[in-house]
């Protein structure tokens, strides 16, 4: 029998941490465990070694979705390859189906941004503590995109902004990063 969802996601939540250098002490509290990496490099950036961090026009306190730390798998993403983002949190409240994530993708300030907006459930594989669905339930949350760059994504640096909201509008998470999409495999 495999352990509860929230011990195994509070493990690969260490994991995670180690592997990124962003190892805080136990007897930091939430906020401040949440608050550390940002304060320590200087940046807004979200713990967990990602381009993520919330968007400047969110107040990220009243979002339903606590997010504590967000990794981009491999960083930077590469060609030709698989690319995860995780992000792990705690919903404040039950989702209803119908909620959405709209994504905004700049390549350079010569071509208009790509502009989509998808459903949320669509995007996102959902681990919650009771079971693994969508919409998410109230609790601890480990949300995962992930997708194929295909060759045919242009090697260069990326502006994102990606914003969850529920059917009603009521923010869920919003983030925004720029990143670079590499050549991978050979040099």
């Amino acid at each position: 029998m495999s352990p509860p969802l929230s011990k195994r996601l509070r493990a690969v939540s260490l994991a995670l941490w180690l592997i990124t250098n962003c190892v805080a002490s136990q007897s930091i509290s939430r906020q401040q465990e949440r608050l550390m990496p940002a304060i320590l490099n200087g940046t807004d950036k979200l713990p967990g070694n990602s381009p993520f961090r919330h968007c400047k026009d969110s107040n990220f306190s009243d979002d339903l979705y606590d997010l504590m730390w967000v990794t981009l798998i491999p960083d930077p993403p590469e060609m030709d390859n698989r690319v995860q983002v995780m992000l792990n949190g705690t919903m404040k409240q039950d989702i209803a189906a119908g909620a959405t994530i709209n994504v905004i993708a700049n390549l350079t300030d010569y071509l208009p941004p790509e502009n989509d907006t998808w459903n949320f459930c669509t995007l996102f594989t959902v681990e919650g503590e009771a079971e693994t669905k969508c919409p998410p339930d109230k609790g601890e949350t480990l949300l995962t995109f992930a997708t194929e760059v295909t060759w045919l994504t242009p090697e260069a640096n990326y502006t994102v902004k990606a914003d969850a909201r529920t059917k009603d509008g009521t923010r869920i998470v919003c983030l925004e990063g720029d990143f670079e999409i590499v050549h991978g495999g050979f040099p």
